[in-house]
């Protein structure tokens, strides 16, 4: 928890050194799955590219949780680079019941459509 804390932090300073600490806690397995989704959610919420890997690698988180909050951190980046993980997704049909109930391939969709509309 602590390190998750001390990333977002760090990351809303524009410190590279949070981002690092942040997608540490996406990569690891002894990390619960709310820590992982927090980090993923502050990834999507400070928009760095350079997080678009990390993010990418937690669409295949084992949680659906964290599965949906990195459909929606890769929209809100809005990299194109996160398509291609975006669209395998689009097969992902588990649903959350956490706040209003969704799917990893609904939100992927979202996703899609939301950087295909940025164009950038």
């Amino acid at each position: 928890g602590q390190r998750l804390w001390a990333g977002y932090g760090l990351a809303g300073l524009g410190e590279p050194e949070g981002f690092d600490m942040l997608e540490e806690v996406i990569n690891s397995d002894s990390q619960r799955w709310t820590h992982r989704r927090h980090a993923v959610r502050a990834l999507g919420e400070f928009g760095d590219r350079k997080a678009v890997p990390a993010v990418v690698r937690a669409l295949k988180d084992e949680h659906v949780n964290v599965r949906v909050s990195a459909a929606r951190a890769l929209g809100a980046i809005g990299d194109p680079a996160g398509l291609p993980a975006l669209i395998e997704a689009l097969n992902d049909t588990e649903v959350t019941k956490i706040n209003s109930p969704t799917t990893v391939q609904e939100e992927a969709r979202k996703a899609i459509e939301a950087i295909k509309a940025d164009g950038k």
